[in-house]
């Protein structure tokens, strides 16, 4: 464009200095060319629409996809050059991100793609995406924006226990054999005679006047394990970055097993949360550093403790101990995984207090200085190194 303006007016002062009648023919038709160009370019580039075709990305480290891209000309114009680049975060591209390039007859639509490979977990926003619009003859060259971002989630690993030199079964044996058992009030089952130490409250009165003797009700029984997986994520108590993504994929190894198995999972953790302000959050409750996802069961549940664990960042503000100390909601009976960097007395006190309100607790450490599992029993508490299988980031 600078370089056609530069020539029209060299062809105007030429045209001034001879006055012939070629000179100016040739100065009109650069100035024509000049002015004609650039309205026609600018009302062409103008209904240009873009649209990304999927508002998010969902992958785990080490997958690769592609995002798409409609690019529509709404005009009666057809467009020569149309060209376009996204801003894509090194960590999920394993080149520099290269131009689509394309031409657009009129009231026509393309599609681009996008290849992206996600290389470590994180929740990452694509964009803004620049457009490039040029004519036939290059004299213009229209450059603008589309600020739709496009939001991309990259999980963490998930791993067999093998992989992460664990046991198979955690719980020593089927876990069939740690669901608790519980009658549930709302679901009568029928009516048995009484029995010393049955509870009062339980009389079934209507059956007990209809038999002339002491009846108690009978109820149907549920199943219900619940587990929560404990993340220390405090600064300071992580040597390395590493050993703090071991403690992500071991967390979310543990999750996935957990509800894989059929256990109501909760999640809870001392650590910054990365802002989420496109889409669902999921049930996320936050109070300062202490983030922390209710039990629940199935995949969605998973997907949520996924998500934040995708997100989720060091902090140097709260503890684990004080992070214990928080008002987490853990009920009686209640299998607690605590996934810390190390194995320490401080550790081993707060796991000990743990237990003596009756929750069962299994305690994984990433640090390498980690003692053997069969050495690390202390007050009902379970130690288990966690050690990284080959090939994981």
């Amino acid at each position: 464009m600078a370089l056609w303006r530069l020539f029209t007016i060299f062809l105007v002062v030429l045209a001034l200095l001879f006055g012939t009648k070629p000179a100016y023919y040739l100065a009109y038709l650069a100035v024509a060319l000049f002015f004609l160009f650039f309205h026609v370019q600018k009302k062409a580039a103008a209904k240009i629409s873009v649209k990304r075709l999927e508002a998010a990305s969902y992958a785990f480290c080490g997958e690769s996809w592609q995002i798409g891209l409609e690019v529509t000309n709404n005009s009666c114009l057809p467009l020569a050059f149309v060209s376009g680049r996204d801003k894509i975060h090194t960590n999920l591209t394993a080149e520099r991100p290269k131009k689509w390039v394309l031409a657009l007859p009129p009231r026509s639509v393309a599609r681009v793609s996008t290849p992206l490979s996600a290389r470590a977990r994180g929740i990452y926003f694509l964009g803004p995406l620049e457009i490039f619009v040029g004519d036939f003859l290059g004299l213009t060259t229209r450059r603008f924006q589309s600020l739709t971002p496009h939001k991309v989630v990259v999980y963490p690993q998930i791993r067999e226990l093998a992989e992460l030199n664990l046991p198979s079964r955690l719980t020593g044996g089927s876990f069939d054999d740690e669901k608790r058992i519980y009658p549930d009030a709302s679901r009568l089952a029928g009516v048995r005679p009484y029995q010393a130490g049955d509870p009062l409250r339980n009389l079934h009165w209507p059956a007990t006047a209809r038999t002339n003797s002491l009846q108690v009700k009978q109820f149907e029984h549920t199943v219900a394990v619940e587990a929560y997986v404990l993340l220390d994520f405090y600064e300071p108590n992580y040597k390395t970055a590493a050993q703090s993504e071991l403690a992500v994929t071991t967390a979310a190894s543990l999750a996935a097993y957990l509800i894989k198995e059929g256990a109501s999972v909760g999640f809870a953790a001392n650590g910054r949360f990365k802002d989420y302000p496109d889409g669902p959050e999921p049930d996320l409750n936050r109070r300062g550093n202490v983030l922390h996802i209710p039990a629940g069961e199935g995949t969605a549940q998973l997907r949520g403790i996924l998500t934040v664990l995708a997100g989720i960042e060091v902090q140097a503000a709260l503890d684990f101990r004080a992070f214990l100390d928080a008002e987490v909601p853990l009920k009686r009976h209640t299998l607690l995984f605590l996934v810390v960097s190390a194995d320490t007395p401080k550790l081993r006190r707060a796991a000990a207090g743990l237990a003596a309100r009756g929750l069962t607790v299994q305690v994984f450490t990433t640090a390498e200085s980690a003692g053997e599992p069969g050495l690390c029993r202390h007050s009902g508490v379970s130690f288990f190194p966690v050690r990284s299988g080959e090939g994981l980031q």
